[in-house]
């Protein structure tokens, strides 16, 4: 055996503009959160990144609870990684306010301690929602994950994404 993979870091933006008339979509209920963390599962279906969530053998999802947000209302990045990576996920409006954080240290639990190389697929979705639960202005929102990638041979190094997103609401 020669060691692990090389780092696989796959990002690729979902549903870059998101529009609703208004005359369709409702705003969650309370229960629903802004943003969730989700994993593909050995169902193929994306489950929630949780202290719930449970691994099998080689690092594969058998349990967590499914996406509470429907998929096609919601603004997300979809990554496809072999490496631990941990980090912070912020929105901000078109002038710099943050109008969402999210703490991404639960992804490190999906690489369990010696299966640092086994790949997953991860889901981070917005469903448009602001701190108050209602959804926000019309406008352009910049999704920013600062992240640390171990490479598995004890060096971290740390990634800071961007990207664009727009959301129209209420438009008739």
């Amino acid at each position: 055996m020669f060691g692990l993979r090389p780092i696989e870091f796959v990002i690729q933006q979902i549903h870059p503009m998101l529009v609703d008339k208004g005359d369709v979509w409702t705003e969650p209920g309370p229960g629903v959160p802004q943003t969730e963390v989700l994993v593909l599962d050995g169902s193929n279906n994306w489950v929630k990144v949780d202290n719930a969530t449970q691994l099998g053998a080689g690092g594969s999802v058998v349990g967590g609870a499914p996406a509470q947000n429907d998929s096609s209302h919601v603004m997300a990045v979809y990554l496809r990684l072999n490496r631990p990576v941990s980090g912070e996920l912020f929105v901000y409006d078109n002038i710099g306010v943050s109008v969402l954080h999210q703490d991404l240290s639960a992804l490190a639990a999906l690489w369990p301690k010696g299966d640092e190389d086994a790949m997953h697929e991860v889901r981070i979705t917005w469903n448009g929602t602001g701190p108050n639960g209602k959804f926000v202005d019309t406008g352009i929102y910049l999704m920013r994950a600062v992240v640390k990638v171990n490479d598995g041979a004890g060096h971290l190094y740390y990634k800071n994404l961007l990207w664009k997103y727009g959301w129209l609401h209420g438009a008739n």
